[in-house]
């Protein structure tokens, strides 16, 4: 089987639309106010991360960052972050701040990104995730 070519316009837009699905249901379960989000997202690397700007429910202008794909959906006040390099950092410092109290089998007492069953394997997981994205947000040639 052919993997989809992300370079593609069209099979990225379509990446775009399920993307900006998910993570408008996520949202919308979180209780987040916010408007229709953009039709891309802020940053991306299709097809595991889409890094989004929230406007929000009365002026419209950007909110909240929200992150989604093949990691845990997560979002933050938008005034923590001024750009998509500097938001990616942030969510990789809360996730590894996260990780580490799962990894020792704790929740964090304020941060509650999900609530697993088998809190270690999480942060095993959220850990990875979060040194990717740190990685990601360092690396120059990303933006």
């Amino acid at each position: 089987m052919t993997q989809p070519d992300y370079d593609d316009p069209e099979v990225e837009a379509a990446w775009f639309r399920k993307s900006r699905t998910q993570v408008s249901d996520y949202l919308h379960r979180q209780k987040v106010p916010s408007r229709v989000l953009p039709e891309q997202p802020a940053w991306s690397v299709a097809p595991h991360v889409a890094l989004w700007r929230v406007p929000g429910p009365r002026t419209g202008q950007p909110a909240f960052w929200a992150i989604e794909g093949d990691l845990p959906a997560d979002f933050f006040p938008f005034d923590l972050a001024k750009d998509a390099q500097e938001a990616l950092r942030a969510f990789g410092e809360r996730w590894t701040t996260v990780s580490n109290y799962l990894l020792a089998g704790r929740q964090h007492p304020t941060i509650h990104i999900a609530n697993p069953e088998q809190p270690e394997a999480f942060g095993t997981l959220l850990a990875a995730r979060a040194s990717l994205l740190l990685r990601w947000a360092r690396d120059p040639d990303l933006w």
